[in-house]
């Protein structure tokens, strides 16, 4: 009786990390898809980014980046071959038909992982899943300094973050409160540290949430080439794309 109950014990342990660990196995990599098109204001820093993430995925036994650039691989037949989708400073109207589009949602429903950084807001406005998808949608970018904050959320993309640590870069705001579709807020701005915000303004900066069985996680940095050098950033967005595909646990 006791061999049973430890069986039963064991293969539930095993089917909740597997819900939560999908993507990989321990004798196979996960795939990740980096998709980097544009279709409206195209950020010069899109190389650097390009090399900072293939040199993660170069470095790490847990995934793989194959780097793309265009949409092509997001048709729904081609998508399935990959575990998670990094749009990385994307923007506009991607050259993305309604079953592609479609198809992308579909894709972290059921299971798949996605990573938007820095203009990964600003993208496929004419799609309002697209939207709910990220998180929020991106509003402007008055502010250029302030001192990040890290929640008390556990997650691989920040468990190196301090507690604090100041940040210069294009600092966004958005449309919307990630919050208000189950966002997990896990850096965020200090009003306060920020010149010119309004006392007590909600300035997330990343966040993570659950899509049916798949994650999303976001953040909003990356508009300077020293922001993919910082070796904070990219341990930032390596356990995130871990997360993502699947490869590592976390909150949210």
């Amino acid at each position: 009786m006791k061999r049973a109950l430890a069986l039963v014990a064991a293969l539930a342990v095993a089917a909740a990390v597997g819900d939560d660990a999908a993507g990989a196995t321990p004798d196979r990599q996960a795939r990740v898809l980096l998709i980097t098109e544009t279709a409206g204001f195209e950020h010069d820093v899109i190389p650097t980014a390009r090399r900072t993430l293939g040199d993660l995925g170069a470095r790490s036994r847990r995934y793989r980046v194959i780097d793309r650039v265009g949409v092509g691989e997001l048709r729904p037949s081609r998508l399935r071959r990959y575990d998670a989708v990094i749009f990385a400073l994307t923007s506009g109207e991607l050259r993305l038909n309604a079953a592609a589009r479609r198809g992308l949602v579909r894709f972290v429903q059921r299971g798949g992982g996605f990573v938007g950084v820095h203009s990964a807001t600003d993208t496929l406005y004419g799609y309002p899943p697209y939207g709910r998808l990220v998180g929020a949608y991106f509003r402007d970018h008055p502010y250029s300094e302030g001192r990040l904050v890290r929640t008390g959320v556990r997650h691989p993309a920040t468990a190196r973050m301090p507690r604090r640590s100041a940040v210069r870069e294009e600092l966004y705001r958005f449309r919307t409160d990630p919050r208000a579709v189950g966002a997990r807020v896990l850096l965020r701005l200090d009003p306060a540290t920020v010149p010119g915000a309004a006392p007590g303004e909600f300035l997330p900066i990343a966040w993570c949430r659950r899509v049916g069985r798949g994650r999303v996680y976001y953040n909003a940095l990356g508009h300077f080439p020293a922001t993919w050098r910082s070796g904070r950033f990219r341990a930032q967005l390596d356990g995130a794309i871990a997360w993502a595909a699947g490869a590592r646990a976390g909150a949210c």
